[in-house]
């Protein structure tokens, strides 16, 4: 049984035992939901005076409420509040919303779209959107995003809260304490709404918040951004995880993997430049490869061991193999050649354009072993 499956069962399990206990004890059961803290919290019923609340719960997903969602003038607040009553009239199952909405609004699904050319409304949309069509396993990302991008709001601090504890529903109330707690946030929600999430949330009082629910998030949220940005290898492992794709090195070659060589972690060349975009050129009569990558020209002589950057001086006593047909050159030529941010560390080799891993910090380093156990879980399969 998956990882996955175990957590999905286990926050069922959860879920089933408060509402049992809620039913039998005390004035609880008025407040129990038979769900979790990100769909449970119904705070569209403190804006049932906005029109397209109504719209939302009577006709779902369609032109007005798009519209309404996408609209630069739309208070955050009711934004929330919409996508919520959304949400409130499905059972128990998962959804594709997000998918449905950014192909209306944007014309392209919203993995695919650019975040920088979001404003942080457009991004809260798409994030609380991502958590509800898969909420017993959230993705986390886009709703990380939203709070980087409006980190005084406290409708962005109070969504993200819940849906952080669907990652570690003991520490529901914890997180949505530090919110209430944080003065610096800008009250932009009605406090109605703020009374029907901490009514659900103060459930969760008093148990035990292992491994501090922020702390957990943050790292789930740095597993979805190596998972979505980097590629990641393993030595001795034919598949990969290549920017949100699970494939292999070489399909026809499972001996095509990283390897270490005298203390040297070398990696395959092709697929790398492959990945990134790069031309790759082999001239086997002078033993060279010539990789074209943006502005650079780069030129490995596997004879003489160099490997030069548009035209210098060879960098000389560059360790260059060639093994079962393929060309391998140390990881740091990646980093240095290619200009990519490395992180290495028990095996695991990270490479991205942008994210910084750091093997001396324990959060980058909990989120890579669970990157890790994804990455022999696909070759497991894949065997």
């Amino acid at each position: 049984m998956s990882n996955s499956l175990h957590s999905r069962l286990g926050k069922l399990f959860l879920v089933a035992s408060i509402v049992f206990f809620g039913c039998f004890f005390g004035n609880k059961q008025e407040t129990v939901h038979a769900d979790s803290p990100i769909t449970s919290t119904a705070i569209y019923e403190a804006y049932l005076d906005v029109d397209m609340v109504t719209e939302a719960l009577k006709n779902g997903l369609g032109v007005k409420v798009n519209d309404f969602l996408s609209s630069g003038t739309t208070p955050l607040d009711q934004k929330a509040a919409v996508i919520n009553a959304l949400y409130s009239v499905q059972g128990w199952e998962d959804r594709d919303l997000t998918e449905e909405y950014s192909l209306s609004v944007y014309g392209k699904k919203a993995d695919s779209l650019d975040k920088a050319k979001l404003t942080p409304q457009e991004i809260f949309v798409l994030g609380y959107m991502k958590v509800l069509d898969h909420y017993l396993d959230p993705d986390l990302y886009w709703i990380t995003e939203a709070k980087k991008a409006s980190p005084d709001s406290m409708t962005v601090a109070l969504i993200h809260a819940l849906a952080v504890s669907q990652e570690s529903l003991m520490c529901s109330w914890n997180n949505t304490e530090a919110v209430l707690a944080d003065k610096s946030l800008k009250q932009d929600i009605r406090p109605e709404a703020i009374d029907i999430i901490v009514k659900y949330m103060e459930l969760y009082k008093g148990e035990r918040c292992q491994n501090g629910g922020q702390q957990q998030a943050a790292i789930n949220s740095l597993v979805d951004d190596i998972k979505r940005d980097a590629i990641v290898l393993s030595i001795g492992q034919g598949n990969v995880l290549a920017k949100g794709k699970q494939t292999m090195i070489d399909d026809t070659n499972s001996k095509i993997t990283p390897y270490l060589r005298k203390g040297t972690t070398m990696v395959p060349l092709r697929f790398i430049s492959d990945q990134f975009g790069a031309a790759v050129q082999f001239d086997s009569k002078k033993h060279e490869v010539t990789i074209q990558y943006r502005n650079h020209k780069i030129i490995i002589n596997e004879a003489d061991s160099t490997i030069s950057v548009n035209d210098r001086s060879p960098a000389k006593n560059t360790m260059i193999v060639t093994k079962n047909g393929r060309t391998f050159v140390p990881l740091r030529v990646i980093m240095d050649v290619f200009s990519k941010k490395t992180y290495y560390h028990r095996g695991l080799i990270i490479i991205s354009d942008k994210l910084v891993l750091n093997p001396l910090n324990a959060m980058d380093n909990e989120a890579a072993e669970k990157i890790k156990v994804e990455l022999a879980a696909i070759g497991s399969k894949i065997k």
